[in-house]
């Protein structure tokens, strides 16, 4: 292979490694009739991952701004967020993991009270990386991932249930 053709592939190579640490992803909200209500904007960058989210549907939702680090299990390191809730307060959160999931006994993934949907993705996410499909929340309860035989079919139907601590 000549000299030009491997400086271009290790170049090609060199740029798709930068892609796949960082990446921005929009979306737009329709309602039903058509009407946009609103946008998400994912933007990535190894394990950061900053959002800027607002839906309005009849002039009323959450405005939010969200900074997550995640850690290698795909829960929540760091998070905070900070906008307007759906009702139109004001919205200022935070969470942070100062001692390691193993001193805590048990690690989790936090459950914010206002977020954008991509939070959901994150914990759905990190469900599909734990070992026994089930995944702590915090501050707590719990959320499951198995699979069940319904009586009416004769194959396998993946659900997804969320269990309270008090059940």
């Amino acid at each position: 292979m000549p000299l030009i053709r491997k400086i271009l592939l290790l170049l090609i190579l060199m740029g798709s490694c930068f892609v796949a640490l960082s990446s921005e992803v929009k979306y737009v909200v329709l309602l039903e009739n058509g009407v946009k209500a609103g946008h998400q904007t994912v933007k990535r960058h190894g394990n950061k991952v900053d959002v800027n989210f607002d839906f309005k549907e009849n002039g009323r939702g959450p405005t939010l701004k969200e900074h997550i680090t995640l850690a290698s299990d795909g829960t929540m390191k760091n998070y905070r967020v900070s906008g307007i809730s759906e009702m139109g307060g004001a919205v200022r959160e935070q969470f942070t993991i100062k001692h390691s999931p193993k001193k805590l006994n048990q690690g989790g993934f936090y459950l914010p009270m206002n977020s954008s949907w991509e939070v959901n993705s994150l914990m759905i996410t990190a469900l599909s990386k734990s070992k026994n499909n089930y995944l702590p929340l915090l501050p707590s309860g719990g959320i499951d991932h198995g699979y069940r035989m319904p009586t009416s079919a004769l194959r396998l139907m993946p659900t997804l249930f969320v269990v309270s601590p008090h059940s």
